[in-house]
């Protein structure tokens, strides 16, 4: 539009025009407002600012019918701008940063459910309101990962991040306190603000941090704390303090510290979450040992035996009708009354079964965060009124929120959900901090409305309102629907019978949620399964008058209204009644001959079965005289077999000593192997070592025999982690014997290392000791035992990691793609290369990269319809199909693939055994 071209009224979306005095000129004036050329507002009355001055369009927006006196709101479209919102006070700018598909909007359109449409230079763009607000590093966040929110008594937010320590929030700008600023630790876990108005920031690694608004003072071990790794803050009603940690839980008195370990009753000493419920009761939530209640004198534990959904908590919340949530890893939520429990997984509808953190709103309503985007839990005010009833009689709609929604990150961080004063809430996941200010967002309550589009037939599309003259001789109705293509009362011929529904649904809240259910009445009674599908396929229809209906859901989750079609399909000629006549007659004369033919038949029968039976009595009088004599004869026989009977019992005797000599052998070397079994895990890594240093992970570990000749790994130096996973020389005892031997040397050459750690400087080493210890020099008939390995170490800080292998080599999966980074092809042992050194390969991680370690024992197991390997190709097309998934339920599938090759599910008709020793070691970064 150019400068001098004036626009005398305001352009929608449906074609009318409102005349707006002064709009289309570069600078124009909307009385009563005055616009002005700058992009910055103006603190004086009567002057307010618009993003720019050449408007384009403009909708003003009544809470009644359209010009009575009840203003809400102007919104307006520029040329250049976007769309600039004026409530009256101030104005709200939109452009492509917000979301805006273009800068340039021509008009603008209010629908029925109060949404705003744009048209624009770039598309068309809806906004509903309710969109979730977003915050990163490019915002201002000293850090994207967000463990834990807080607004302290000021209106002040603070949020805990992994590696950016403190962002303090005002409203408008961040400010950070790190270690520079005087923090024990940049990785903050939880944060509380005590009765007194201090700040308690719990970290990871560097104990707790208390700030008075002036100065940090640190608690660790050295003050009285048990571990340095924080998880949990909490002040109870009589101000004393309680710290969730990797090491139990300790009370501060505000002198003196009280630690409860397992040794005192606690269930875990991993504690993620701490509570205090209204009755005065601690509740602490740990890693793998369920849930513990303390009443101030014993512990009452609640695990999977007493119907939690399972041991690995993250997050504990109380409601406001006093029952208890508790978020879980691979269980979901779990609900306790103070009775029973109650799931919710993903079978009743959440996105995902592992539960990071837990809020209630203001309208009682639970929001879960989980690893695969948010979930709402919205329940039916009438029922949940007694807080004391069953959760199965209420009637909860489960809504789910991914990145459709607005969404910028699924993963959520544990613990890091926060409703502040201001009613909004705040989320941290893996990608930034999110909020949601509920005072906008309303919770759809109406279904979508549902319509019938049009009817292909045969599958050919038939325009019905210009039909071509053969087509309009095969059919007949009566008119078209107005704006629709479909006919009205449809009959059909028999030879018309397949039939294609095309429908749709309306509903502007999350149209991506859409989905609909239909039946043929006449044909089935059932609802079909819900489909995102917006069609209906029915080939070979039979003749008769049939119904169609179809219904549509959307985010509410109530099924609209029903729309239905009724029509007709005519009999074929052969079910007419003049051809059912000729069937019947045809039929009666059939049945009469067959009668007839049948009486002869059994008058022959008659007569041939009075000569067979004069013939049998004759034979059954010379066979009664044989078994008279062939009795006699076999009590003959019977004698002797009595007598051949003692003489084996008497055998059997002396076998059955034998063998019970031989089963007490067998006993004595069977506990001497499972002495040996104890002996050999505990020189594996223990498992609460492996979750700390390796938060994602799993180990598949299937020995052959008792004792495995397979031995997983692990340490830390300093700020390295190192890991392993090999495969000695043979399975069994000897193996067992190596894989000790293996682990202890590794144990001694890390540690005694001084210099900087280098991942085939370790192989090297090893395999020098492992000669000298086996006193191998290398002769032809000396035995060349030793072993196959993949060693890396881990630098999480600088994301980094070497690699050295001897046969075994390393697989990195990265945004769907396998890397396998070959070892080098020489054992642990002598051999002819025994002089060369290993190859260090370094690789830079990326978040959510995957590592797998493994011994050959997969890869060779002999299975399937053929009794082949499973093979290399087989197992990594294996990995790249679950990537998708945790890492405990990856375990799952392996081990459950690996059961089916093995034909132990009836996959096969055949079992095959185990061959070999099986391990398998996957990592995820974080």
């Amino acid at each position: 539009m150019s400068g001098d071209e004036a626009l005398t009224g305001c352009r929608c979306m449906q074609g009318t025009t409102f005349p707006i005095a002064g709009m289309g000129t570069p600078v124009g004036t909307v009385s009563p407002m005055e616009l002005t050329s700058t992009k910055e507002e103006v603190s004086r009355p009567g002057v307010k600012v618009l993003s720019e001055s050449l408007l384009t369009g403009m909708i003003v927006r009544f809470s009644g019918i359209l010009c009575t006196f009840r203003w809400v709101g102007i919104t307006f479209g520029t040329y250049g701008g976007g769309v600039s919102m004026y409530n009256g006070e101030t104005f709200t700018h939109f452009t492509q940063k917000e979301g805006l598909s273009n800068n340039s909007v021509y008009s603008i359109l209010e629908d029925s459910q109060g949404n705003l449409w744009f048209s624009t230079h770039g598309g068309v763009s809806m906004y509903n309101g309710e969109t979730f607000t977003h915050f990163t590093e490019k915002e201002g966040l000293s850090n994207n990962y967000v463990f834990s929110i807080l607004e302290d008594s000021h209106g002040i937010l603070w949020f805990g991040t992994v590696g950016g320590g403190m962002s303090m929030y005002y409203g408008e700008t961040f400010t950070h306190f790190t270690e520079k600023e005087g923090l024990s630790n940049n990785r903050v876990f939880s944060i509380l603000e005590d009765s007194h108005g201090n700040l308690w920031f719990g970290t990871y690694g560097g104990g707790v941090s208390m700030y008075n608004g002036e100065t940090f003072t640190h608690f660790t071990q050295k003050e009285g704390l048990n571990s340095i790794q924080v998880f949990s803050i909490l002040e109870d009603s009589h101000g004393n303090l309680w710290f969730g940690t990797h090491g139990g839980v300790s009370m501060y008195n505000g002198k003196t510290f009280m630690h409860f370990t397992e040794k005192e009753g606690l269930s875990n000493n991993d504690v993620f979450s701490v509570l205090e419920d209204n009755h005065g009761n601690l509740w602490f939530g740990t890693w793998g040992g369920g849930v513990s209640m303390y009443n101030g004198e014993t512990f009452t534990h609640f695990t999977e035996k007493e119907g939690l959904s399972s041991n690995y908590i993250f997050s504990i919340l109380e409601d406001s009708h006093g029952n208890l949530w508790f978020g879980t890893e691979g269980g979901g939520v779990s609900m306790y009354n103070g009775e029973t429990f109650t799931h919710f997984t993903d079978k009743e509808g959440l996105s995902d079964n592992r539960v990071a953190s837990i809020l209630e709103d203001n309208n009682s309503n639970i929001w879960l965060g989980t690893e695969n985007g948010l979930n709402l839990i919205d329940f039916d005010s009438v029922n949940v009124s007694n807080a004391k009833k069953s959760l199965s009689v209420y009637n909860p709609v489960i809504h789910t929120y991914s990145k459709q929604d607005g969404l910028k990150g699924l993963d959520f961080l544990e613990n890091s959900m926060f409703l502040d004063s201001k009613n909004r809430i705040w989320w941290g996941s893996g990608k930034s901090l999110s909020m949601l200010d509920m005072n906008h967002y309303k919770i759809p309550v109406e279904p979508p409305v549902m319509q019938l589009n049009q009817i292909e037939i045969n599958e050919q599309f038939e325009d019905y309102r210009h039909l071509k003259e053969s087509a309009e001789t095969e059919m007949e109705f009566k008119g078209v629907a107005k704006f629709y293509n479909y006919p009205l009362n449809l009959v059909l011929p028999y030879s018309r019978n397949h039939l294609t529904f095309h429908f749709s649904a309306i509903e502007w809240y999350s149209p991506h949620k859409i989905i609909y259910s239909y039946k043929m009445e006449g044909l089935n009674d059932d609802w079909s399964l819900p489909t995102a599908e917006a069609k209906a396929d029915y080939r070979n229809l039979p003749n008769g008058t049939f119904t169609f209906k179809v219904r549509a859901m959307g985010e509410a989750q109530k099924w609209s209204e029903a729309f239905e079609y009724t029509f007709t399909i005519l009999p074929p000629w052969w079910h007419t009644w003049w051809a059912r006549t000729g069937y019947g007659i045809t039929a009666l004369l059939l049945i009469i001959g067959i009668i007839r033919w049948r009486t002869a038949k059994l008058k022959q029968r008659q007569k041939e079965l009075i000569t067979e039976v004069r013939i049998a009595t004759k034979e059954i009088r010379a066979q009664k005289e044989e078994v008279e004599t062939q009795r006699d004869e076999i009590e003959a026989q019977k004698e002797e077999v009595e007598s051949q009977r003692d003489e084996i019992e008497a055998q059997r005797n002396m076998v059955t000593a034998q063998k019970d000599e031989i089963q007490q052998q067998k006993e004595a070397m069977t506990d001497s192997i499972e002495y040996a079994k104890r002996i050999q895990a505990a020189t594996f890594p223990p498992d609460e070592v492996l979750r700390y240093l390796l938060p994602k992970h799993f180990i598949l570990y299937k020995p052959l025999d008792i004792v495995s000749g397979d031995f997983y790994w692990l340490t830390q130096k300093k700020d390295k982690i190192i890991f392993a996973v090999a495969d000695c020389t043979g399975h069994g005892v000897p193996g067992a014997f190596m894989s000790m031997l293996g682990s202890a040397l590794l144990k001694d050459i890390v540690n005694n290392m001084k210099n900087t750690l280098q991942a085939n400087v370790i192989l090297n080493e090893l395999r020098d000791q492992v000669i000298m210890s086996l006193r191998q020099t290398g002769k032809v008939d000396e035995a060349r035992d030793g072993m196959d390995i993949s060693l890396c170490i881990l630098d999480r800080d600088h994301m980094a990691l070497q690699y050295a292998g001897a046969h075994n080599p390393l697989y990195h999966i990265r945004d769907g793609t396998l890397t396998e980074i070959k070892a080098d092809m020489m054992p642990i042992g002598i051999s002819s290369e025994a002089a060369k050194s290993f190859t260090n390969h370094e690789l830079k991680l990326h978040k959510d990269d995957t590592l797998y370690l493994f011994s050959d024992g997969y890869t060779d197991q002999l299975g399937g319809e053929k009794r082949k390997r499973f093979m290399t190709s087989r197992f990594k097309q294996l990995l790249l199909e679950i990537q998708d998934r945790i890492m405990f339920d990856q375990k799952a599938i392996l081990e459950k693939t690996l059961n089916e090759w093995m034909g132990l599910t009836g996959a096969y008709e055949k079992k095959y055994e185990q061959i070999d020793d099986i391990l398998v070691m996957g990592i995820r970064i974080n």
